[in-house]
């Protein structure tokens, strides 16, 4: 199942919407949230996070 964001659909809105419809992990792409946000979610649903920037790593 995906879901887009958009803007009137923040991120926060679509990860409720996918767990809404039970859905067992997820996989975001670029996600925003912070890391803490991401932390919290993880113990709701496994989560993988694809093309997240990492500040304050090097290269």
């Amino acid at each position: 199942m995906l879901s887009a964001l958009t803007r009137t659909r923040d991120e926060s809105t679509a990860v409720e919407t996918l767990l809404a419809f039970r859905c067992e992990a997820l996989i975001l792409l670029g996600p925003v949230d912070s890391a803490a946000a991401l932390a919290d979610l993880d113990r709701r649903a496994p989560v993988v996070s694809v093309g997240r920037r990492i500040t304050g790593a090097g290269g």
